[in-house]
């Protein structure tokens, strides 16, 4: 049999399991315990309610935790993009002096780099693809698109006939 304080009654008149309640509402039209299910309903957070007092402190320093964990991803993702700008940009600038080489599209992974590439030259990459071994400390694979000038058109947007 479950014990009576395992279970407290709610502002609006439910019954839920104790570990559930988180605050405590002190506003004369509805004083009484808010469950996790009421504060999102009644959005107390949000409204920064002052008649609103936490209970659960085990919970809203988890939450806190989980916000900043969400804010340091964010983060993260956005100095990733950034990083990962520079690293597309700094392969293309490798590239620009094989005349006939375009660089579509460049997947970079934690060991490999590769770059899909429309190539019209005959010249040798071998020193492109070495300096960009070294510089990344990754393996670099090409991959060769075939394709026709109105394909080209469409793959590479400064396309010149």
């Amino acid at each position: 049999m479950v014990e009576s304080k395992d279970y407290i009654k709610t502002f609006n008149g439910k019954i839920c399991k104790a570990q559930n309640i988180i605050g405590y509402c002190h506003n004369f039209n509805h004083r009484g315990y808010i469950s996790k299910g009421l504060v999102e309903k009644h959005d107390c957070i949000k409204r920064k309610c002052v008649y609103f007092e936490k209970k659960n402190l085990y919970y809203w320093d988890k939450q806190e935790q989980i916000k900043l964990n969400k804010q340091k991803t964010k983060k993260d993702n956005k100095t990733a993009q950034i990083k990962q700008k520079k690293t597309e940009e700094y392969i293309h600038n490798i590239f620009k002096q094989y005349n006939n080489i375009y660089i579509t599209t460049i997947h970079i992974e934690r060991r490999k780099i590769i770059l899909t590439y429309i190539y019209e030259g005959t010249s040798d990459l071998t020193e492109a693809i070495e300096h960009l071994k070294k510089e990344f400390n990754r393996s670099v694979y090409l991959k060769r698109v075939k394709s026709s000038i109105e394909n080209r058109k469409e793959l590479i947007p400064a396309y010149k006939d």
